[in-house]
This record gives structure tokens, sequence and C-alpha cells, in this order.
């Protein structure tokens, strides 16, 4: 993609929050999204930006429902661990 991911991360902050419309507008002046259109993607995908950084991968049915639901209760079961450190 046509885009510069590490720039656009440091205009951004944990405080744009997508509801201020001037800051939106600026970001987007200095960031345009870098595509002709919506592009669907059906098969698996690495998506790479204008430097090559990977941005993001696509793996349809990477993890089945039954391997979901395993990584959520082990996700349960580490909660009091997590909570104590």
């Amino acid at each position: 993609m046509p885009i510069d991911i590490a720039r656009y991360s440091k205009l951004i902050s944990l405080k744009d929050t997508g509801h201020n419309e001037e800051r939106e507008a600026r970001l987007l002046e200095r960031c345009p999204p870098g595509h002709e259109g919506t592009k669907l993607i059906d098969i698996p995908t690495t998506i790479l930006n204008a430097s090559g950084a990977i941005i993001a991968w696509y793996l349809l049915d990477a993890l089945t429902d039954a391997t979901q639901k395993e990584i959520w209760v082990a996700t349960d079961l580490l909660a009091p661990m997590l909570e104590k450190a």
C-alpha cells in the first residue's frame, strides 16, 4: 500500500478518537488513505506499507473456532496470575 505507517503512527496519539473533525481533516491531508478504493481480500495475504514494513496479515481460518475457544479458556486461566503481576 502506498502509505507510510511509521510516519502516520508518529502523528497520532491515544487521544485521537476519530471524533474531532478538524483533527481528522488535518490527518487525512497529511496522510491520505493511499488506495484507489476498497480492495477485498479472500486469500492469505501480507499487507506492506510503502517502505516494505508489514502492517497486517490476513489469514483466513488460521484459527479454527475450537482453537479460538481454547485460547479464551487459557486466557481466563491466566487472569489470576496476571492480576498479581
